[in-house]
């Protein structure tokens, strides 16, 4: 899966406060659509990918990446189910959703209420519209490094994701939107016709 930053001073306060200044950032939010810009470079930083999709958010537990460009991809979780659908290979993957997505960064924005659960987290910036976060997984065994998250004027808009190989996956977010009213079907997934499901334990 194509991994999903904003990089300021670092400034100590207690964790309890790291964690509830983040978390109150997302107060009041049901869910979340917003177009996204992704790169992706090694751990030399040089650029490897650059793509552009839509995000959609159900809180807590749905999720829909869509990739527009260069390639069309889906990545969807309903609740239940983790979906992944590739066009042009006509292949769709299944797995149990169950607590898949607790160590992962969907989950930040997908079920914030629990960042405190599973991540460190520091506050690297905050003043009247600028606001930065540091996340370091809990997990020892996470893929990710650490994850930080910016938000300026109160709207998200930058993650950047760092994994295990020192490379680096930057999300900025253009468009956003809180609280949508979704279409019934935003967060069900029908194979299309004539591909390949397969299911994964």
């Amino acid at each position: 899966m194509r991994k999903l930053f904003l990089s300021i001073i670092i400034l100590f306060i207690s964790f309890n406060v790291y964690a509830q200044d983040i978390k109150s950032y997302f107060s009041g939010w049901t869910g979340i659509k917003a177009n996204f810009e992704q790169r992706v470079y090694d751990a030399d930083n040089i650029l490897q990918e650059l793509s552009q999709g839509v995000l959609s958010i159900g809180m807590p537990s749905k999720f829909k990446l869509k990739y527009t460009k260069p390639y069309d991809q889906v990545y969807l979780a309903d609740g239940k189910k983790l979906w992944f659908y590739d066009k042009d290979l006509e292949q769709v993957t299944v797995s149990k959703q169950q607590n898949r997505l607790s160590h992962t960064p969907a989950m930040i924005l997908s079920n914030p209420q629990q960042l405190d659960k599973y991540y460190h987290i520091t506050t690297l910036s905050e003043s009247d519209n600028i606001a930065a976060f540091d996340l370091k997984p809990k997990d020892n065994n996470s893929q990710f490094e650490n994850i930080r998250i910016g938000f300026i004027d109160g709207k998200l808009k930058h993650m950047e994701i760092r994994d295990s190989f020192s490379r680096i996956t930057f999300l900025e977010f253009s468009n956003m939107k809180k609280n949508p009213v979704f279409p019934k079907d935003e967060f069900i997934f029908n194979p299309p016709k004539g591909v390949d499901v397969i299911q994964q334990q």
